[in-house]
């Protein structure tokens, strides 16, 4: 609910649904007869009338326009069908909305606005449809503005740390080969030091061995405690390295690849991913604020003790259900013995 994009949920699933029907349609509504008479000006917008429903303007070349416009900007496969095909396309959307007042025009001649089921759903409906628009209401009201210095500003400070920003991290980039024991590890370790860090792979294709990437090794990694220190202290690239680990029931020869700089996305690249990041929290950062600011003016009464009463009544069922089981196992214990 508080996503500002969801304020236009409805309207897309309304312009999704007309192009899907649209591209379903394969001409069966007939045109139009030619006509001499001069065409019909709507005295709603002022443009030409498409269609008329019991001598009322349902369409004008302004109403459709409008929604091929809204639809054009919405979906990127429409809009290259009209940049391909626009007068087939256009008359489809018409054709589209001529079904559709079709159906309304049946709708209210047969009373179906009026049923029980029909009204139900709408009041859901525009339930929901007020609580979108109260909403964007109310963060129009509130604006929350992060300017592009804003941006730049948390780009410089979270480089190391945001995931959006970082690339990888710097480190030393290491593959290597686990033993169980320190025989087989030693024998694999001077091996590969005589052929060359190199040929890491061909040496452990021939052994039969399983060469494991370690990614990019600093504190921060996954790598064992005792490769990270070992990779530490390296300066030369590539280097071949024995490593076990503290209590020696692991062995690693384990090749140091390359030194890696810190890397992240040019600012430009993700400048808007992360403006729209810093409004969201801003604006909840705004909420958290703003709400009990007005809560103070309307006559709020909260049941602060039913959760309360939730939470009690889950954690006497947890405990019950664990003395139960306490039971029955002394209960098996005793039927053992």
């Amino acid at each position: 609910m508080f996503n500002k994009n969801n304020s236009n949920k409805q309207q897309v699933v309304y312009v999704l649904s007309l192009v899907s029907l649209v591209l379903l349609l394969s001409g069966c509504w007939g045109k139009q007869k030619g006509t001499d008479q001069a065409p019909e000006i709507s005295a709603d917008d002022n443009s030409v009338v498409l269609l008329k429903v019991n001598g009322v303007p349902k369409i004008t070349v302004d109403s459709l326009e409008a929604d091929i416009n809204e639809i054009v900007a919405m979906d990127q496969q429409f809009k290259v069908m009209m940049m391909f095909n626009p007068q087939e396309t256009r008359e489809r959307v018409f054709q589209e909305k001529k079904r559709m007042a079709v159906i309304e025009e049946w709708a209210l001649s047969n009373g179906i606005r009026n049923e029980p089921e029909y009204k139900q759903k709408k009041a859901k409906i525009m339930k929901h449809v007020d609580m979108q628009l109260d909403f964007e209401q109310f963060l129009n009201k509130h604006k929350v503005d992060i300017s592009d210095e804003d941006v730049l500003k948390y780009y410089n400070e979270h480089k190391t740390q945001d995931p959006r920003i970082l690339v990888s991290q710097a480190g030393i980039k290491a593959v290597g080969v686990e033993f169980a024991g320190q025989e087989a590890a030693s024998k694999f370790y001077h091996k590969l030091k005589q052929a060359g860090a190199d040929n890491l792979d061909k040496l452990a294709k021939e052994n039969k061995y399983f060469v494991r990437s370690f990614g990019i090794v600093n504190e921060a990694s996954y790598a064992d405690q005792a490769i990270k220190d070992a990779l530490s202290k390296v300066t030369k690239f590539p280097f071949v390295l024995l490593v076990e680990n503290q209590d020696q029931t692991k062995f690693w020869v384990v090749v140091a690849q390359s030194q890696e700089e810190l890397k992240y996305h040019e600012f430009e690249k993700i400048k808007e991913n992360l403006k729209q990041g810093l409004a969201s929290k801003a604006i909840g950062e705004m909420l958290e604020v703003k709400i009990p600011e007005y809560a103070k003016g309307f006559d709020l009464v909260e049941n602060e003790t039913y959760f309360t009463d939730l939470k009690k009544n889950q954690k006497d069922l947890m405990q019950g259900l664990a003395e139960d089981q306490d039971i029955n196992q002394d209960s098996l214990e005793q039927d053992q013995n």
